[in-house]
C-alpha cells in the first residue's frame, strides 16, 4: 500500500505528454482524516485497517485541490469523521473559495457552537447528518456508541444557528442507512428532522461487506415484501406532515433506492470512473467511495498517489485506464461487482 509521503511535491508533467492527458474531473472526494470517534457495525474501520491513521494538513489540502482546476463539487468526507479534521474550516473556505459546492457527512457528536460558526462562514454548502436511528439503544447497537442524544441535540442547535443568523445555507439533511435493524424508525426520525429544521431525508440502502451489521441478511433492497412497500408510504405521510423532503440516493424517489438495477450488467449505471475521483488521508486515489467496502484487494485499487503523482496524470495512467477498461466489459473489476444490486453508486 502506498503511503503519504506529505513532505514531497507533485512531480511536474512534461509539456510532451500535456496533450496526451485527460481533464481533470471536476469532482473530487477528498477525505480529511481517516480517524473516528464511533464504532458503526456497518463501517469497516470498526473491522480492519485500510491504510495507516492520517489528518490531512491543510496545506497537503491545497497541495491537491491546486491539482483539480475547475473543480465544481468538492467532498469532504471518506472513511471517517470530517470534523475530527483540525484543518476543516480553512478546507471548506479554499474548496468554496475556488467556486466548487462543498458538503460532507457527519455523525455531528463533535458539532459544537464554535464549529458550527466556522463551518457557516466558511461557505459549507450542505451538512448531511448520519442518522439511522429514533432511540439510545438503536443508535448505539448500530454505531457502538452512546451518541444519539448529543448527535440530535447538536444538529438542533446547528438548525438554530442558522437561523438566528438568517443564513440561507448550509442546507442541512439526514442520511437513514435503511436496514431490517432500523427501518421501522424512519417514520420518527423524518418527524424529529421537520421539528428541529432539517429539510430533507434521504434513505439510503445498506452496502454490505459481510461483517458486523453490514450482511445480506440486513439488506432490505429488492424483494424486501409488502411490508416494507406499506412502511414507505407511512414515511412518505410522515414526510408531508413535517414538511421534509423524503428522496432516496442520487436524488431518486424514496422507494427506488431499495429496488436494485434489473439488468444483466448493473454497475454499468455507474460513470464515476469518467466523471469522479477520491483521494484519501494519506493522498491514495480510489476510483470512488463505495471501494474501501467492496473490495478484499485493497491495495490493488490504489491508483496512484497525489503526493508522488499529480492526478492529472494519474487520471489519465495507465492504471484508471486498464480498470475502465474493466468496468466497461463484462468482467468488471472486483468492487464494481456488486454495484446496483449489492450496494449503490
Amino acid at each position: 500500500m502506498q503511503k503519504d509521503v506529505g513532505s514531497h511535491a507533485p512531480c511536474a508533467t512534461s509539456s510532451a505528454r500535456q496533450g496526451q492527458l485527460k481533464p481533470t474531473p471536476k469532482e473530487v472526494y477528498i477525505e480529511p482524516t481517516n480517524r473516528c470517534n464511533e464504532l458503526c457495525l456497518t463501517c469497516p474501520r470498526t473491522f480492519f485497517q485500510r491504510e495507516p491513521e492520517a489528518d490531512l494538513t491543510y496545506e497537503a489540502f491545497v497541495r491537491i485541490l491546486d491539482q483539480f482546476p475547475g473543480v465544481e463539487r468538492v467532498v469532504l468526507h471518506g472513511v471517517g469523521e470530517p470534523l475530527l479534521a483540525h484543518d476543516l474550516p480553512g478546507m471548506v473556505t479554499e474548496a468554496n473559495r475556488r467556486g466548487a459546492r462543498v458538503l460532507f457527512n457527519t455523525n455531528a457528536l463533535a458539532l459544537h457552537r464554535r464549529l458550527a460558526g466556522q463551518l457557516i462562514d466558511a461557505g459549507l454548502d450542505e451538512l448531511r447528518v448520519s442518522m439511522d436511528a429514533a432511540d439510545r439503544e438503536t443508535y448505539r447497537a448500530i454505531r457502538g456508541v452512546d451518541g444519539y442524544a448529543k448527535a440530535m441535540r447538536r444538529t438542533e442547535d446547528f438548525c438554530v444557528h442558522l437561523r438566528e443568523r438568517g443564513a440561507l445555507r448550509p442546507r442541512v439533511s439526514m442520511f437513514f442507512m435503511a436496514m431490517r435493524e432500523n427501518l421501522a424508525q424512519l417514520p420518527t426520525v423524518i418527524e424529529a428532522a421537520g421539528a428541529m429544521g432539517v429539510g430533507t431525508v434521504v434513505l439510503q440502502r445498506l452496502v454490505y461487506f459481510d461483517l458486523g451489521l453490514a450482511v445480506a441478511g440486513q439488506s432490505v433492497m429488492g424483494d424486501a415484501g409488502a411490508e416494507v412497500d406499506q412502511l414507505l408510504e407511512r414515511c412518505e405521510e410522515a414526510a408531508l406532515r413535517a414538511g421534509v423532503e423524503l428522496v432516496g440516493t442520487g436524488r431518486r424517489p424514496a422507494e427506488q433506492s431499495l429496488r436494485p438495477v434489473d439488468s444483466r450488467r448493473p454497475w454499468s449505471g455507474c460513470s464515476r470512473p469518467w466523471r469522479s475521483t477520491y483521494v484519501t488521508a494519506n493522498g491514495n486515489v480510489l476510483p470512488c467511495c463505495i471501494a474501501p467496502f467492496a473490495t478484499e484487494d485493497y491495495g490493488g485499487l490504489i491508483l496512484g498517489n497525489l503526493f508522488q503523482r499529480p492526478i492529472s496524470e494519474v487520471w489519465s495512467g495507465a492504471e484508471y485506464e486498464s480498470f475502465r477498461r474493466a468496468h466497461a466489459s463484462d468482467e468488471p473489476p472486483e468492487p464494481c461487482r456488486g454495484c446496483g444490486t449489492r450496494w449503490m453508486y
